[in-house]
């Protein structure tokens, strides 16, 4: 079931960014403060855009040295 459209939806609106523009100004030698304030986007979301043009996925980074940390310091 769909929301009913309404006179004043709330939010920030939407920005179509793609990471292949993220790539393209930092390869151009540009800082993500700039490249976040040219696309109008944070600087996280700059850096998120960039590592997904190169293929890279925090959310699914091997945290084995967190692993190892918390498995030292509360062994089971």
């Amino acid at each position: 079931m769909s929301l009913p459209q309404t006179k004043h939806p709330g939010g920030r609106p939407r920005v179509k960014v793609t990471p292949e523009q993220v790539r393209r100004l930092r390869d151009g030698g540009m800082s993500w403060r700039q490249i976040a304030r040219t696309l109008g986007i944070g600087t996280a979301t700059a850096v998120r855009l960039y590592d997904a043009a190169a293929g890279l996925d925090h959310a699914l980074q091997d945290t084995t040295g967190g692993a190892a940390y918390l498995n030292r310091r509360w062994p089971r």
